[in-house]
């Protein structure tokens, strides 16, 4: 039975686009942290750099932009699942992680002392 839900079976990123998302940048700077990108700034990209962006494209970038963001302020939480990994509901692999950052940053502590 194939399984319709759509966030699994998501196409490939189009290479154009993600050329874009890096050409335009992850997110806006602000003195409150990182913003999604704006219409205008995806406008502006457009009109200036050359790359031909329908309104579709327009919107991955702008929906891209607010992941991105979203997952930065989600990964300040220590807990926070990466975003590639989806098997991470067994905490024992989550302390064995742990163990292995702690070990490696004992021993660089070590290091520098």
């Amino acid at each position: 039975m194939q399984d319709d839900n759509p966030a699994k079976c998501l196409p490939d990123a189009d290479e154009y686009i993600v050329n874009c998302f890096r050409s335009i940048g992850f997110h806006l700077k602000s003195g409150y942290g990182a913003l999604p990108l704006n219409w205008g700034e995806i406008e502006s990209f457009a009109n200036k750099s050359g790359y031909q962006l329908n309104g579709w494209e327009c919107e991955q970038l702008f929906l891209m932009s607010e992941s991105y963001c979203g997952f930065l302020e989600a990964a300040k939480d220590p807990n926070c699942i990466p975003p590639y990994r989806d098997d991470y509901d067994d905490m024992e692999d989550i302390e064995v992680i742990r163990k292995r950052v702690d070990d490696k940053w004992d021993s660089l502590v070590s290091f520098l002392s």
